[in-house]
């Protein structure tokens, strides 16, 4: 199909710029760019999410848990979209950065390594987003609405396992920390030279402070935590489930 097929061999990724420009986040799309992202915000809280807040969601409480999280997860969706709308000049300066690249390996040989290796993954790329548009123009129609349960199960796997990862981080920049001050401690220092001393001693001192991963510079993270807070949001899921068996 020449839909999926790249029309420009080394050009940066056109098919998901251009579908940037429809919804309005590239530069210079001016005050019709800024209409088409804010028109595409308000359809969606306009058409779905207004009518829900202003009619309610019932008066069962299992209704306004998933209504009020429906809500919670388009505002999400939305906030990052804002955010990615204000860094629009960093993208298209990485796009510049990326399309330069391209550029000299133009001037490569078309059977050297790195200039097959940039195309078929220039290639792949539009591929794949190719792709995942036309899955999410067709999924709503083709799927039951028990997707939605597929798509919230994927979205808490990936959150769960970016919390581990950097709770795992976290640990070992503990540890890490923890070993250089063992080691400077059983340097010897006091045998070595005043300045080297002075220098360990910096070290011993900044190493009485802990360092790690915070949330928020106030909430320490670390693998331990991650298990306390797994078991406890298990936890008030068992409780919420008995809740909501025993009003049905």
């Amino acid at each position: 199909m020449k839909f999926f097929e790249l029309q420009e061999s080394m050009a940066c990724t056109p098919f998901l710029l251009h579908f940037l420009q429809i919804l309005g986040l590239r530069r210079g799309e001016g005050h019709a760019g800024l209409l088409r992202f804010v028109g595409g915000l308000l359809a969606g809280w306009t058409i779905l999410w207004i009518p829900k807040a202003f009619f309610g969601f019932g008066d069962e409480l299992d209704l306004n848990i998933r209504g009020y999280s429906e809500l919670l997860f388009m505002f999400n969706i939305d906030a990052r979209a804002i955010i990615f709308y204000l860094n629009i000049a960093k993208l298209d300066e990485f796009v510049d950065l990326v399309q330069n690249v391209f550029d000299q390996v133009t001037k490569l040989s078309p059977d050297s390594t790195t200039y097959t290796t940039i195309l078929k993954s220039n290639q792949a790329l539009d591929r794949i987003a190719k792709t995942y548009v036309i899955f999410a123009a067709v999924a709503g129609v083709v799927f039951s609405p028990n997707m939605n349960a597929l798509n919230l199960l994927v979205l808490l796997i990936l959150i769960t396992s970016q919390t581990f990862l950097l709770c795992q981080y976290g640990n070992e920049l503990t540890e890490e920390s923890f070993a250089v001050a063992t080691e400077a401690y059983n340097a010897q220092w006091t045998e070595l030279p005043v300045d080297v001393q002075k220098g360990v001693g910096l070290i011993l001192q900044r190493a009485q402070k802990w360092e790690g991963i915070t949330a928020a510079r106030f909430y320490q993270v670390n693998v331990e935590r991650f298990g306390a807070m797994v078991q406890t949001s298990y936890s008030i899921y068992v409780v919420l489930k008995d809740r909501l068996a025993s009003k049905t």
